[in-house]
């Protein structure tokens, strides 16, 4: 928020892009949805506009993608699917037109996520798989423990607890050796339910009840609300 005002009064305006995806980002940590699409759709409209008009060190392209990816997520949230189907159209052109592979990998995300929320599980599998390939064949790591999270998601879901249980340890590990703190917290809920499903309920609840406290005490709202929801569910 200080550094859009600071853009802003400096008329900054490659800055002031950066600053609002940021914002955008970290408004969706909190579950503050409504704000964070606002945010990343004012930096996506800057970036359509002037895609040269960026800070050293990024390409115009490349943050649009993320822009409309963190938007899709957003308005998923929202339950607002035809905008979310929308940004994860336009991050998944804009992607396969750089053919840049952390840019595929964030649209792959994105839209994985989009069909998740609404309940097309086998294509949403198909799109985290896609970006989980290209993630390790190209070493973008930054990926790698959301994806891993959403796909044991889906193993849960298909009552395979073993899968879920394997693929959230790795995505857990993976998130602790990259210092992914924001990962770290948002695996707890589903491993927690894997544990339970192997016949493991009280460390199930354990690791759920540090990941809810971890979350709130982060400010995480929708992690926090997702462990209350998996606690209940042990």
């Amino acid at each position: 928020e200080q550094a859009i005002k600071l853009a802003s009064k400096l008329n900054a305006t490659n800055w002031l892009t950066l600053a609002e995806y940021g914002l955008g980002q970290s408004y969706f940590l909190v579950g503050r949805f409504r704000e964070s699409e606002r945010e990343l759709g004012q930096a996506s409209t800057r970036l359509l506009k002037a895609p040269e008009d960026v800070p050293p060190g990024t390409t115009g392209p490349s943050l649009l993608v993320l822009c409309q990816m963190m938007r899709a997520v957003s308005c998923s949230w929202l339950g607002e699917f035809d905008d979310a189907e929308r940004c994860a159209r336009t991050a998944t052109d804009f992607a396969e037109a750089g053919d840049r592979p952390y840019d595929l990998v964030a649209a792959g995300y994105g839209r994985g996520v989009v069909q998740m929320m609404l309940g097309n599980i086998d294509d949403a599998q198909m799109a985290f798989d896609r970006a989980l390939r290209v993630s390790r064949e190209s070493e973008v790591g930054l990926f790698l423990p959301p994806i891993l999270t959403a796909l044991g998601n889906i193993q849960l879901q298909r009552g395979r607890a073993d899968a879920a249980h394997e693929i959230l340890l790795e995505a857990k590990q993976t998130a602790e050796r990259l210092g992914h703190q924001t990962s770290m917290v948002a695996v707890s809920p589903y491993l927690g339910l894997a544990l339970s499903g192997l016949g493991k309920s009280d460390e199930g609840l354990a690791v759920v009840r540090a990941g809810q406290a971890s979350a709130k005490q982060k400010g995480y709202g929708p992690t926090e609300a997702l462990a209350s929801l998996a606690e209940a569910g042990i």
